[in-house]
């Protein structure tokens, strides 16, 4: 089904993807690291911590990619057969 998607619309959305698991990454292991501070804090706060992380990152992730996304609008008017991203090239 992923495949009915352009390639440039595909690498956003892999991108997307790739950052929310790395932030996910860094928010559990920075708790990992501080969970003997945490032991008095309810589990249903840290739940709600983790779920209000992953709502800020995907704002934060939506916001970098805004740009590669505009690019890729306004360059599909213009271009019909490949789209360049730096050394990275694009086949639709």
């Amino acid at each position: 089904m992923i495949n009915k998607f352009p390639a440039p619309i595909r690498f956003i959305f892999q991108t997307y993807l790739y950052g929310l698991f790395f932030f996910s990454f860094l928010r559990g292991l920075l708790f990992l690291l501080n969970s003997s501070s945490a032991s008095d804090i309810p589990s249903s706060v840290i739940a709600y911590s983790f779920l209000t992380g992953w709502q800020f990152d995907t704002v934060i992730n939506g916001y970098g990619l805004a740009l590669p996304l505009v690019v890729y609008f306004i360059l599909s008017f213009f271009q019909k057969q490949n789209i360049f991203y730096g050394s990275l090239k694009i086949k639709r």
